[in-house]
């Protein structure tokens, strides 16, 4: 993980709620990790789902609503762009957003 968020509550994790999920999730993380697009590997952990949580309002899609803030434009923005680079099939223009993604 680059950046700041290095404490557990930040960093990103696999919630498979079925078997063949799960046995999909740990080979995609290994092979986006793979890709070098990042410096460091991914921390990104594939936990058992123990049901959903949304998080506040002010959490949900901070990088649409908000593109230009320091911490978009520093740390989440160049590792969107080195994801797209580097997977350019696997990109998607159109932002999946907290309210749409029912």
């Amino acid at each position: 993980m680059a950046g700041p968020d290095t404490v557990t509550q930040y960093r990103s994790a696999l919630f498979p709620t079925t078997a063949a999920q799960r046995k999909v999730a740990h080979p995609y993380v290994k092979q986006i990790d793979a890709l070098h697009a990042f410096k460091a590997p991914l921390v990104t952990k594939v936990e058992n789902y123990s049901g959903f949580y949304a998080a506040e309002g002010y959490h949900q899609n901070v990088l649409t609503l908000h593109p230009t803030h320091p911490y978009i434009a520093i740390n989440d923005m160049p590792e969107a762009d080195n994801l797209t680079r580097f997977a350019p099939a696997q990109h998607r223009a159109d932002a999946v957003l907290a309210a749409n993604a029912n």
